[in-house]
């Protein structure tokens, strides 16, 4: 292994990109900058897309995260996870 390599002290590639196109950093907030106007563009036009399972399909879950959103087909309801109950919560309209 050369002696110059430290991963205390990485290389910076920065200088390498910038004779070409900017610096690295600038060409990542310019794609996320770009990906999430483009984005919010899109779910201001078409909403938000919820996964779509049955019951037997989200009960077959491996692993699942407070908050996380599905679309019940079997109920026909929104559902969310919650872990202080375990269990799917239905999310209900009146």
């Amino acid at each position: 292994m050369p002696s110059q390599l430290s991963f205390d002290q990485p290389r910076v590639y920065d200088q390498i990109l910038n004779k070409v196109t900017g610096t690295f950093s600038d060409t990542w907030v310019s794609y996320w900058s770009d990906f999430f106007e483009t984005l919010i563009s899109y779910l201001s036009e078409f909403g938000i897309f919820l996964p779509q399972l049955t019951t037997v399909e989200r009960d077959s879950l491996t692993t699942v995260v407070n908050g996380q959103l599905i679309y019940n087909l079997t109920v026909d309801a929104p559902q969310f996870w919650q872990d202080s109950s375990q269990s799917w919560r239905t999310i209900t309209f009146t």
